[in-house]
């Protein structure tokens, strides 16, 4: 995870974001009403929990502004997320709990499929280890005020939350905040890790003949910096998991705007 800087919200939301939560906060409404008639008794038929729609959420403009500022790359795990890896646009803040937020800029994120529907879903945990539930008496009452646990890499910066050994996410001084993020996303799961491992190992290889290079400095210098250079395209924020890679380049002892 690395940190992210805002850009502002597409125009779509700007325009209709207020009138779709309003609709939406007032189905609820009206959802909550039901199931106490339907619970009594009174109808027959139990009513439809109603979501936010994806094609306003979603909205190719909303997608397109999320990879201005994402890149191709999940907000959680840093995977690249292409064709083959469908792209999810995360309600950071589940809509099924904060239906406030379900058009809220601020609370959209892109994520993998796997973080997302695979791990993520509707955990939302809260710095008191409780989960938070819709509001039923008024569904729109939960506005993001509450103390969320999890890690939002557009306010948070990751890198006072995590660090690598490896392809091991770690979380520094046992923060609960990164504990909860690294469970609740799965972000040591299996296949993770070993998509890590295969970026890791060829640049640890690298990295490491850097550092016999350096050892002869003056005699070596345009190696030095062609290897340097092939290195850091691999730090850049649009390149997977940038922030290991980062991390083991620190470990090693190695600064790269110093060989360029």
């Amino acid at each position: 995870m690395i940190k992210i800087n805002p850009i502002a919200a597409p125009g779509i939301l700007q325009k209709k974001g207020h009138q779709w939560r309003d609709a939406l906060c007032a189905a609820r409404q009206d959802y909550y009403q039901q199931l106490a008639d339907f619970e009594a008794g009174n109808i027959a038929q139990k009513p439809v929990h109603p979501s936010a729609d994806k094609k306003k959420y979603a909205h190719k403009q909303v997608k397109t502004y999320l990879q201005r500022m994402f890149g191709q790359k999940c907000a959680y795990c840093e995977s690249l997320v292409t064709a083959v890896a469908y792209q999810h646009v995360e309600h950071f803040r589940p809509q099924s709990i904060y239906p406030y937020l379900a058009y809220e800029w601020y609370n959209l994120l892109l994520a993998c499929e796997v973080c997302n529907s695979g791990h993520k879903g509707n955990q939302f945990p809260l710095m008191d280890a409780s989960q938070p539930e819709e509001n039923r008496s008024n569904p729109c009452a939960r506005d993001g005020n509450d103390a969320n646990a999890l890690v939002n890499p557009c306010f948070d910066n990751p890198e006072d939350f995590f660090d690598f050994d490896d392809e091991w996410l770690l979380c520094r001084n046992n923060n609960l905040r990164a504990q909860y993020t690294r469970d609740v996303c799965g972000l040591n799961r299996d296949d993770l890790r070993d998509a890590r491992r295969m970026v890791l190992d060829p640049i640890t290889a690298v990295a490491e003949y850097l550092l016999l290079l350096v050892k002869n400095r003056q005699q070596n210098a345009d190696r030095i910096r062609n290897l340097a250079t092939r290195i850091q395209k691999y730090t850049e924020s649009s390149s997977p998991y940038s922030a290991m890679v980062s991390s083991k380049l620190r470990s090693l002892g190695i600064n790269l705007a110093e060989l360029l």
